[in-house]
């Protein structure tokens, strides 16, 4: 890497400690489930979605 990045980096992490937890998660849609895969459960289900997608 070159010195700019590196530094770049540096400042990155030391400002990131001086931050500290802000006690914030950061969520993740993968993680948690989309609301999709929340609604469609079933293979049914998908096929009257994407029938209803493609109709509008």
């Amino acid at each position: 890497m070159t010195r700019s990045i590196e530094k770049k980096i540096a400042d990155l992490k030391a400002k990131a400690k001086r931050m500290g937890k802000s006690g914030v998660k950061p969520s993740s849609a993968i993680r948690n489930g989309s609301s999709l895969h929340k609604i469609i459960k079933t293979p049914e289900q998908a096929k009257a979605f994407m029938k209803s997608l493609q109709s509008a």
